[in-house]
């Protein structure tokens, strides 16, 4: 049988089952569109997991206590331990042990490999920012993140300045009262005006900074905005309060 027998008898199948045809049609159509929805939304979720992983930084990892902060006397534990059972002594592990502000220096000064190190320290999550113009004053919920970080806090964390500067030497060792502003505390205090927020005193949980820079949107996660932080040196944050909460 030529092909063109063949396709001579489909058309007749075709126009004698018309009903037939019309249904095959559709839930051949059907099965492609939701085919093609399954598809794009893996794709989807998939890029939105990529967004996610991205906001811990690209290729970094991290060194912390547990509890996240600093402590001055160096944090060091036992020599030596007795076990509950035999009361035999053993030889203390280091695990665990509180990460000094000196040790987390010596770190960042003597790593020597192709990588960049940056020093940081939470501040509190659940801090308010309030900013006073002519007299009127305007307050964020007290939900923005406070993060004490370094020179190369902004770029392991992927934010990017919009406008403004980035820490300097002198605002590092000083600890002084400066402040980067994420982008939403922007648009909450300075109507997205980043260039208007510079240089200009906020109020960060009643203690005034002043705002060296401003950074661009990075967006939000499934876990947290990223958008709503405030960061100032880590010598700052280590005299603050709720610094490692």
């Amino acid at each position: 049988m030529r092909f063109t027998d063949s396709f001579q008898l489909a058309w007749q199948t075709i126009k004698g089952n018309k009903l037939r045809t019309g249904i095959t049609v559709t839930i051949i159509a059907l099965g492609i569109m939701a085919l093609m929805v399954i598809i794009t939304s893996i794709e989807a979720m998939n890029q939105s997991l990529r967004e996610s992983f991205s906001t811990m930084g690209a290729n970094a990892f991290s060194i912390r206590f547990r509890d996240r902060q600093f402590r001055l006397g160096g944090g060091k534990r036992p020599a030596v331990t007795k076990t509950k059972k035999n009361s035999l002594k053993q030889r203390a592990s280091n695990e665990g042990r509180v990460i000094s502000y000196q040790e987390a220096l010596a770190f960042k000064e003597r790593f020597r490999y192709p990588a960049t190190v940056s020093i940081s320290l939470r501040g509190g999550n659940n801090s308010t920012l309030m900013y006073v113009s002519n007299q009127t004053s305007i307050t964020t919920n007290p939900t923005v993140s406070l993060q004490g970080g370094d020179e190369n806090y902004l770029v392991l964390n992927g934010y990017n300045i919009a406008a403004g500067r980035n820490f300097s030497d002198l605002d590092l060792e000083t600890g002084r009262n400066v402040c980067i502003l994420g982008n939403e505390m922007v648009t909450k205090l300075f109507k997205g005006n980043g260039q208007q927020a510079l240089e200009k005193i906020v109020k960060v949980n009643n203690l005034p900074y002043r705002v060296i820079g401003v950074m661009k949107p990075k967006g939000a996660s499934a876990f947290l905005n990223l958008d709503n932080i405030v960061i100032t040196s880590y010598n700052n944050a280590r005299r603050l309060p709720s610094a490692g909460s």
